[in-house]
């Protein structure tokens, strides 16, 4: 949403403030020449709030599958977890989930729930 809003206003991420995208310009919209560059457009925007494997994921417990896929996320992909990130602890990955609920220190919707399947509590 924040990259609609900044389409065409200003708006603030965190302690950054950007410039709106688009400009009026004689009744057209133009890119805003006050905007660094382009091929950055996106950047702004990709957190790990966009990596499920971080930001937790919820599943009911409805028919199983909530625990049908931790034991798959166990299976295919705990292992690899530990071995990209070897000193992470479950404190840290759930201090990594949990900083998420927030997006650059706004709220954004973000509702808590004991259905979470997260890498601290199901590789761990």
């Amino acid at each position: 949403m924040k990259f609609y809003e900044n389409l065409t206003r200003a708006i603030k991420i965190g302690d950054r403030k950007l410039s709106p995208l688009m400009v009026l310009k004689d009744g057209f919209w133009a890119f805003n020449e006050n905007v660094n560059s382009r091929a950055g457009l996106l950047k702004p925007f990709i957190s790990n709030h966009l990596n499920k494997a971080l930001d937790a994921s919820i599943f009911i417990s409805l028919l199983g599958f909530r625990e049908g896929i931790r034991k798959t996320v166990k299976k295919q992909a705990c292992s690899q977890w530990q071995k990209v990130f070897p000193g992470l602890t479950r404190e840290k990955f759930a201090e990594i989930s949990d900083n998420l609920k927030r997006w650059h220190g706004e709220e954004y919707g973000f509702k808590d729930s004991i259905d979470f399947i997260t890498i601290a509590n199901t590789c761990f």
